[in-house]
């Protein structure tokens, strides 16, 4: 990774594991980093884990489109406009598609397509304006192969 410094990154599903460590990665390159979690605790325990203060933690609901417009403007605000966006954020039930609900499905389809649209959105036109900026999508499945029996 390379041009990244003073650049400021958001990866939403920050406070964990792969979204944790992504974090971590980036702030190594010198860039400044938006640690957005539905979960604060887990946000800020990710931004307190990067050294010398390049993190800041966001309570978002990456669902809700408006939480996500205000956020991303509180991001741009305290580290600067968005150079990076990182869609970490997932969900899934991990049981046989025969097993699960349609109020499951609902939350799938919420957290890992449409809070991936309401992203694109909020950093989309200040990208555009800049003429600069990347957006990577994460997508991945515990058990392939696992959904019929």
């Amino acid at each position: 990774m390379r041009g990244l410094k003073d650049k400021m990154v958001i990866v939403t599903g920050g406070g964990g594991g792969i979204g944790g460590a992504t974090c971590r990665r980036f702030a190594q390159e010198g860039a400044k980093i938006a640690v957005f979690d539905i979960d604060a605790a887990a946000a800020e325990r990710t931004a307190s884990s990067i050294a010398g203060g390049a993190a800041r933690a966001f309570a978002c609901d990456i669902t809700d489109h408006a939480a996500v417009a205000r956020t991303v403007a509180a991001a741009e605000e305290t580290l600067g406009p968005v150079g990076v966006l990182v869609n970490n954020a997932g969900w899934d039930v991990f049981r046989l598609l025969k097993d699960s609900t349609p109020e499951e499905w609902q939350k799938l389809i919420s957290i890992n397509l449409v809070g991936a649209l309401n992203m694109h959105h909020a950093v989309l036109p200040g990208m555009l304006a800049r003429r600069t900026g990347r957006i990577v999508n994460i997508a991945s499945e515990r058990r392939p192969g696992r959904l019929l029996r």
